[in-house]
């Protein structure tokens, strides 16, 4: 049989409605196409679920080995257990999003004589991932991302002789609308809230990044006699990636040819992770990540505690300097 994978990005170009199926992960578009199109869930089935959990688990294991001794490399030979505490967030949403989509592909590819895929030639339209925040949102909500990772796969699997995916190509324009809000005095505002907050923590015992009960906040600010401030003031990510401080830097480095696999076993899917990783891979680990570096090594705050609720997990800033500094920590505590 031949079919027509459709994702919500490229459906309007499809003609063929008796052949198209949707495929997307996207819960909202449910109610909104025909059923029977939309490619079954498999992780639905918890059975399946917790056994490719395991799975995928060893495969962020084995990547986590590989992708951070090529960040070393990248990075002057910095410590590769510094980029696996940093980058184990990004990169088990990168294996988990992909491997379900792989799933999908491979099912289909085992079914189908043939295989259809829109290739679409988008103009104007930049691609690059800021950080595992960013990653996140165009997993969960980016039309153009879904279908994006889809076309990356049928694309790689099609170059490894599987003869029965095609591909119709069609040019569109990508209307980009530029957001520069940021100026010049929100740089001076934030290191000046930097500089008084380094001042107020250098003596701090207890240091919460962030804290979402003020009553829990404020009373072991007072038990241990210190100033009730925040060090979200020194590590206000959400601030510092506006200022887009980039280095021209070769990545070269990270791409498959220039890492030794020999010894290494990957599976199909895996290889195919590998191979793609350098382009989905976020810049604060690469492009910015000198930027972040150089501003982490001024700051000189030894805490023996650090609370945080969920800087440990989207905050570039901090997430780095945690493992800069944890010979120097005691205990760091995440709720």
């Amino acid at each position: 049989m031949k079919i027509f994978i459709s994702t919500i990005f490229d459906y309007q170009y499809v003609k063929n409605k008796k052949q198209k199926i949707y495929a997307t992960d996207f819960n909202y578009y449910n109610n909104k196409l025909q059923k029977d199109k939309i490619i079954k869930n498999e992780w639905e089935d918890h059975k399946i679920l917790e056994k490719d959990f395991i799975k995928l688990n060893k495969t962020i294991k084995k990547l986590e080995n590989i992708f951070s001794k090529q960040l070393s490399k990248l990075h002057q030979n910095l410590d590769p257990f510094i980029f696996k505490k940093i980058i184990n967030v990004w990169l088990t949403h990168y294996v988990q999003s992909y491997y379900f989509k792989w799933r999908v592909v491979d099912k289909l590819l085992k079914q189908e004589k043939k295989i259809e895929f829109t290739q679409i030639d988008v103009k104007n339209l930049k691609n690059e991932i800021i950080d595992t925040k960013d990653y996140l949102l165009r997993l969960r909500s980016s039309d153009y991302y879904n279908y994006h990772c889809y076309f990356k796969i049928l694309e790689y699997l099609k170059k490894k002789d599987h003869k029965n995916i095609f591909f119709k190509k069609k040019k569109i324009d990508f209307e980009v609308t530029k957001n520069n809000k940021f100026h010049f005095f929100g740089k001076i505002q934030f290191f000046l809230k930097s500089y008084v907050g380094q001042f107020l923590l250098q003596k701090k015992k207890i240091f919460f990044l962030e804290s979402q009960n003020k009553f829990f906040f404020f009373r072991i600010s007072k038990l241990f006699k210190q100033i009730p401030f925040k060090g979200i003031y020194l590590f206000n990510w959400n601030v510092f990636k506006e200022f887009n401080l980039k280095e021209n830097l070769d990545i070269k480095i990270l791409t498959l040819n220039n890492i030794d696999l020999k010894k290494i076993k990957l599976d199909h899917f895996e290889k195919f992770l590998v191979k793609n990783f350098h382009s989905e891979l976020p810049i604060c680990y690469t492009k910015n990540f000198k930027s972040m570096k150089n501003y982490l090594d001024q700051i000189n705050i030894n805490p023996k505690l650090i609370f945080t609720f969920f800087g440990h997990i989207y905050n570039e800033l901090f997430k780095l300097w945690i493992m800069l500094k944890k010979k120097k920590i005691q205990e760091f505590i995440c709720n």
